[in-house]
């Protein structure tokens, strides 16, 4: 069981948008016990060094899905 608030961080969701091969467009996930799926925070929110951390998650995912 998660408690919440849950924080999907600007690292994890880079890695994530990168894995799945979407472009780089910096966001993070604040999921409570009513929003279980999360409030997207967007670039315009959040503050360079969140940006920062959301490129270097982006950057640094090794791995891709295999769609074939």
């Amino acid at each position: 069981m998660f408690t919440y608030p849950r924080i999907k961080s600007p690292y994890n969701r880079g890695g994530a948008d990168a894995y799945y091969g979407r472009p780089p467009r910096p966001h993070y996930e604040i999921c409570t016990e009513e929003n279980h799926l999360g409030e997207k925070i967007t670039e315009e929110n959040m503050t360079q060094e969140q940006i920062e951390e959301y490129l270097r998650g982006y950057n640094d995912e090794p791995d891709r899905k295999d769609w074939g």
